[in-house]
């Protein structure tokens, strides 16, 4: 696969942008995980519910990454160390991106690794995941409640 530095395709972490809310509150059902209400809360504590299109708005700009490419990732970088090509191409064009993720699809559905990928076995885990951070971020303190 060639790369070309200009034109990265993988998903990277990306900062918040200046159009989302200062901030965000979820209201989760905690046995499913699925999202039932999604409201920005100004610095007042004031909840207002984002319409549809606030929803979609926010999900364009974080579409980059999202948990399902996090473990995808993570599978492709699990078979990288197996063949010892770790960090070989950090960047790649979208092309050799889109081929990836074909040659890699069937791989993952064969494995173990899919039915971590079910929609309702994410959302458990974002869930948990959820509740350890605030657990973590009582125990650090206010004043480290950001992580970097």
């Amino acid at each position: 696969m060639a790369s070309n530095p200009k034109s990265p395709a993988k998903p990277t972490l990306i900062e918040q942008s200046a159009s989302w809310p200062e901030r965000l509150a979820f209201t989760l059902d905690t046995s499913s995980g699925e999202v039932l209400k999604l409201e920005s809360v100004d610095s007042a504590g004031h909840r207002s519910e984002l319409s549809a299109k606030e929803k979609a708005d926010l999900a364009k700009e974080s579409c980059e990454l999202d948990l399902k490419a996090v473990i995808e990732q993570a599978f492709e970088a699990g078979i990288a160390s197996v063949l010892g090509e770790e960090d070989k191409n950090e960047s790649e064009t979208k092309e050799d991106a889109d081929l990836r993720r074909i040659l890699l699809k069937p791989l993952i559905e064969a494995s173990s690794a899919a039915k971590l990928m079910r929609r309702e076995v994410l959302r458990r885990a974002i869930v948990q995941t959820l509740i350890q951070n605030t657990i973590s971020a009582s125990a650090k303190g206010p004043d480290q409640h950001r992580e970097t």
